[in-house]
Formats: C-alpha cells, structure tokens, sequence
C-alpha cells in the first residue's frame, strides 16, 4: 500500500513538473507572439507616419511651384514647373490613399475627418490659381494665392502635423504596452519555471527518502520474514508437543486398556485420564481452529438481542462451581444501571468470558475470582472486568500474555498445561466485538482482565438498576401485536408437531383455514391439486426438503405465493431459498409482528366480518400458548436425549436434524437459550470442528435440567 501510494506521489509530482514546464514554454510562446503583433502595429503605424510626411512635404512643395509659376515670365518654364507641380499633387494623392486605407485608430480617424476637407478644398484653389498663371492672369493669380491659397496651406499643414502627433501618441503607447506585457510575462515565466524547480526539488527529495525507507523497509520485512520463518517453527514445535503429549497418553492408556485385565477402579481411573487427555486435545485443536479462522478473516460474528444477564447467568453456573469446588470465592458483580439486552454475538461474548474466568481459576490457589461488569454510555461500551488473587505476572510478562503460544514462562506451561492461544484468540474477538482485552497484573497479589465490546442499543433501550428489574422491564414494555381478521387457505408444511400446533394457533386467530402437511412431498402433491392463496413451507424436512418443494413446485409452474420457514439466519440460506423461488421468508423463532405482516401481505382482509385485535408478542397470558409450551417441555427430554445419542454415535445426519428442531422450536416457545445452544450444534454438525458438540450437548442437557426444575417450583 505504501509503495503504491509512493508510486502516485511521484508520478503526480513528474506529471506537475511537466505541465508547469509546459506552461511556461506556452507562456513564452504566447509572450513572442504578442510582441510580434504589437511590432507589425507600431510599423504599420510608422507607415502612416511616412505618409503624413509624404503629404505634408508634397504639399509644400507644391505651394512653392505655384508661387514660383506665378513669378516666372516664360511660358516655357512656367509649364517645366507645372509637370512638377502635378508630379506632387499624385505623391500627395498617393500618401493620402494609403492612409486612409490604415487608418483605425478612432483618434486618427477624428484629425483625418479635419484635415481631409481642407486638403481637398487646398487642392481645389490651387487648380484655381494654377488655371489663372496658366492663362497670364498673373494679378488675379497673385490674390488669389494671398486670399485663399496661403491660409488654406496653413490649415492644411496644421492638420497633418495634428495627425503626425496622434500616430506618435499611438506608436508610444504601443511601445509602452509591449514594455509592460514583456515585463508581465517575464515574472510570470520566473515564477513558473521557480515553481517547477521547486516542485521538482520536492520530487527528487522525495525519491530519495523514500528510496531510503524502501530499503529499511525491505530490511524490516527481511526481519519480519525471519521472525515469521521462526515463528512457524516455534508453532510447529509447540503443537507437536502440545498434540502428541495427550496423544500418547490417550493411545498408551487404550492399548492398555485392550492388553491388560484391569480391575474395575483402575480401569476408571484409566479411562477419566483417556477422556482428561482428550478433552486437553480438544481444546488445542478448538483453539488453533478458532486463531486459523481470525487470521484468514473467516470468522463471522453475529449481532443479535443478547441479554448480557442470561450470559453471565450462564457463566455463574458453569465455572461458579469449579471455582467454589477448588475453595474459591467466585462472585459476578452487577454495577447498575445495565442495559436490558444489547447486540452482540452472544457465543464468542460468552466464549471469551469462560476463557477469562477459567484461567482466573486455575491461576488462583486461594482466595476469590470476580467478574465485574458496568456500562460506559459515553464510551459506548460494557465492560467486563475479571480479576483474581491468583500468582499474578511481572510487567514483562504482561507485555507478552496476548501473543499466540505465549504464556508467563515454560514451568507455567509444564504446571498448569494449555496452548497459551486463549488470551491471543480472545483479545482478537474483543476487537471484532467492537471492544478491546487488557491487563494489570501484579506478582503474588493477583490479575485483572479488562474486557469490553460494543454497546449497540437504541438510545431508549431498556436500562435496569437491580436482578429483581430484569425480568419484569421486558413485561412493561412488551409489545402488543395486532391480528387483523383474513380470509384465506393455507398450506403448511411442518415436520414437527409442536411448530404445526404453534403455527396452527397463530393462523387460527386470524380466521384464516389451514391445511398441514408433514414434508416437501406432501406439499408439492397438496400444492398443485388444491387452490391455496399462501404456502408455508419448512426448509429441512424428511423425505424432501423445502427447497426442492419449492423448486418442483415453480417447476410445474405453480404460480402462488411461497414463503419460506428456515431457522437458518445467515444470509446466505436466505438467499438460498429466495433462488428456489420463495417471495419471501420467515425466520424462526418467529417474531410476531413480521410474521402476521406477511400473512396480512398475501391474504384478504375480511373487512368488518370481524374487529382487530391487540395480542401480547410474548403470549404469557393465552391459555392454548401455555398449554403448547407445556406440551414442548414434556417432549423436551426425549428431543435432548435423542440428540445426546446421536452425538455419542457420531450419527450427524441425525445430529443436525434434531438441533434445527430444537433451534426452531426453542424461542418459538419461549427459550432462547435452546435455540442459541441448539444453534451452536447445528452450525458444528458440518465442520471440521464436530469435537466441539459434545460439550455444547451437555450443556443443553443441564439447561434443559434447568428449566425443567424452575418449571415445577414456578
């Protein structure tokens, strides 16, 4: 990037110092130009200078001849004087010719309009007198060239010197505006061609700083190459042994198991260090996948309502009783006011959080972990704070803690295990959460992790000032969604019976009827013979799935509305199903108000048949919900427990259909938390992380636990 921009900068300065050379060389051109023009005027002018001279001198000659005719007694002579007197009347005629075909100069112009009638009445009684000495009238010659002749000669020469003075005038301003306009371009060719050397001054001072930095720049990279050629190898030593040391454990201990009888406690306690080793395995590979996918820029992060509460709700149970276990204190300090909810990504929020909190507990052999958490409105910002009375780290060890592989020293690795990819991979999701992880730690007296991300929520989002306003803020402002009556049919196809129930009642509040069908087969059976004015279809069924219904459905040139159900947010699945041919899609769970939008989109209202109705968007107070929810708990365990199978056999076909169940079906019924988790497993059933279920399965296991022992004590 700094090359390129390098690049730009001197190919602009070059292309400046170019154009300005190019505008002083048209400058000088221009300069050359006009000073020719302002020559061809001044000799132009000098022309009609020589003709004014021309005429003034050809009339004064001719005065003379006339008097010298009129003193002569001869005849002959007086006619040698005559062919003179005529030569210079056509010399003067001449010069006059030729100054009035120059004349242009509006000044020259005005004495010429004098001097002209007078030239022309001169000429005349001087044709008179020469008419008068011709015929030897020489007395009346003689008065005449004392009356009219003589002044009207006078007249004339003053006229033309008139005109001599202008055309003066005229060369001397010309000589005055070239002098002026050589002086004015000469400057501004000074300071173009300055600009230029000084721009090319720049350039070439430029160039050489940053021929300069290139080279300590390709000295720094050459450093760098080396440290990341070092670093790899670093890498590849530290996860040779971090893999094979629980590999060698988990074989060992099963080749034994296989050889050996043991006897039923020590075979246990072979198989706790099996499985000890292999979570320790798990774990390593989470994390290198998990940096792997940050440093490609692969890691998508989601931003959802996320209850800050349910997190730390669910990182008190999880880790609040391994701490209290090792006789520690472990307490989450609530500092109000909170928001309510924010969005945020709630799986990396709470994976960063457990990473903080774990290794605060196997860092502290005595006293208390605490988990601070407050809001920063001006900062936008919430901010964790875990800190501990753990060992505690020297100032340089600090310095390092967030590089990869990278822990206080080589005992801390041999004592306590782990990659040291933690802090590196966590402080990376606090960046992509729109935050940031730093620490403050002292030796012997403990560490404090600051952790914070993003506060996005709406200026009138939800604040809580106590646990007890938690739940009862989302009542107060709960919305109320309106059911318009609709008349219409119907087809849906659901798989699951608690979603065709769930839905069933939904449309049913609008009168609308409703056909219902189990999978996409059904549906493009029930589609094309019977006439409906909206299809619901399910995207993962058995026998078909949704897309191709819906695809066969457009195929066979079904015309009808489509609108997709998918518990698959991500953008693409959406785009998925809008490529088979849906008009539209609805997420599950499903919120309310966009799902009776659509319905009201595709259906007739039915007018004043019936009157509209408010509906609480949580359902808390209907009667038919309620028994649907119970009716979801009682099938929960045997949906949980399925799952759990099918992880335990590896059957991941069934693993990924029963968690799109439970994550569609979890906030439809009022348990987010099911479908975050069951979200989690569906994601994990296609990749290369699959080791990873396991533990979110047992996790869904105690929530449901969980929610099951709340229900009965409610």
């Amino acid at each position: 990037m700094r090359n390129r921009s390098s690049k730009i900068v001197i190919i602009s300065g070059f292309a400046l110092v170019l154009v300005l050379l190019c505008a002083v060389s048209a400058l000088a051109m221009f300069s050359i130009t006009e000073n020719s023009r302002s020559l061809v005027d001044i000799v132009s002018e000098q022309g009609e200078v020589a003709d004014v001279f021309s005429m003034r001198d050809a009339a004064q000659k001719r005065a003379l001849m006339l008097y010298r005719m009129a003193a002569l007694d001869d005849p002959f002579d007086r006619d040698e004087v005559y062919i003179q007197f005529k030569e210079q009347a056509e010399v003067f005629l001449k010069a006059r010719d030729r100054l009035m075909s120059n004349l242009y100069e509006s000044n020259e112009v005005a004495v010429w309009n004098q001097v002209g009638p007078l030239a022309s009445k001169g000429g005349k009684v001087q044709n008179q007198a020469i008419e008068l000495i011709l015929d030897d009238r020489i007395a009346n010659a003689h008065e005449m060239l004392l009356r009219d002749v003589m002044p009207t000669q006078d007249e004339v020469m003053a006229g033309l010197t008139r005109m001599l003075a202008a055309q003066n005038n005229i060369i001397n301003k010309e000589l005055a505006a070239a002098q002026t306009n050589n002086q004015r371009y000469f400057i501004l060719i000074v300071i173009l061609g300055g600009a230029a050397l000084a721009v090319g001054a720049v350039v070439a001072g430029y160039v050489t700083r940053h021929t300069t930095v290139t080279e300590r720049d390709l000295v720094e990279q050459q450093r760098l190459a080396e440290a990341a050629n070092k670093a790899k190898s670093d890498f590849l030593a530290n996860m040779s042994h971090e893999i094979r040391t629980p590999l060698t454990a988990i074989i060992g201990f099963s080749q034994s198991l296989l050889e050996e009888d043991f006897e039923p406690p020590e075979r246990n306690k072979v198989t706790q260090t099996i499985v000890r080793n292999g979570k320790h395995l798990q774990q390593v590979i989470n994390d290198i996948l998990d940096l792997s996918k940050i440093e490609a820029g692969q890691l998508e992060i989601e931003r959802i309502a996320t209850s800050p509460f349910a997190i730390l709700g669910e990182i008190d149970s999880l880790l609040g009783m391994k701490a209290r276990d090792r006789g520690l204190a472990f307490k989450v300090d609530y500092r109000f006011p909170l928001p309510e909810k924010i969005k945020t990504d709630p799986t990396r929020l709470k994976q960063v959080l457990i990473n903080l909190c774990g290794n605060a507990i196997k860092f502290t052999h005595e006293g208390s972990v605490e988990v601070a958490v407050s809001c920063d409105r001006e900062r936008q910002q919430l901010r964790f704070v875990v800190s501990d009375t753990g060992i505690g780290m020297t100032a340089e060890e600090v310095a390092h803690v967030f590089n990869p592989f990278s822990q206080a020293d080589s005992t801390t690795t041999r004592k306590y295990g782990g990659t040291g990819l933690g802090l590196s991979i966590s402080r990376k999701l606090a960046t992509k959460l729109g935050g940031d992880l730093s620490c403050v730690s002292q030796p012997g007296r403990g560490s404090a992790f600051t952790f914070s991300i993003a506060l996005d929520m709406n200026d009138d989002a939800a604040m809580v000032n106590s646990l007890e306003e938690v739940g009862r803020s989302g009542e107060e402002q709960r919305e109320r969604v309106e059911i318009k009556p609709l008349t219409g049919s119907i087809l849906l196809a659901e798989d699951s019976p608690d979603n065709q129930q769930l839905i069933a009642m939904y449309i049913r509040k609008t009168g609308a009827t409703l056909t219902i069908v189990e999978n996409g087969q059904q549906a493009v059976e029930q589609g094309l013979a019977g006439s409906y004015d909206l299809v619901l279809m399910d995207m993962q069924m058995p026998v078909m799935d949704g897309v191709e219904a819906i695809t066969l459905l457009r195929a066979a040139g079904y015309g009808g509305p489509l609108v997709s159900l998918t518990a698959n947010g991500m953008k693409s699945d959406r785009e998925k199903c809008l490529a088979a041919g849906a008009d539209d899609y609805l997420a599950k769970p499903f919120n309310l108000q966009r799902f009776y939008e659509v319905l009201n989109a595709y259906l007739c209202d039915a007018g004043h048949a019936a009157a509209a109705r408010d509906w609480p968007a949580d359902l808390q107070d209907d009667p038919e919900y309620q028994a649907l929810v119970e009716r979801f708990l009682g099938n929960l365990p045997r949906l949980v427990q399925a799952l759990a199978e099918a992880v335990r056999g590896r059957q991941w076909d069934a693993v990924q259909s029963i968690s799109h169940k439970l994550k569609g079906m979890g906030g439809n019924f009022g348990y987010p938390q099911i479908t975050a988790l069951a979200g989690q497993i569906n994601s994990l059933a296609n990749t290369a992380e699959r080791e990873r279920i396991a533990a979110l399965s047992a996790e869904l296991e105690q929530l449901q636990q969980r929610i099951l022992a709340q229900r009965k004590t409610a």
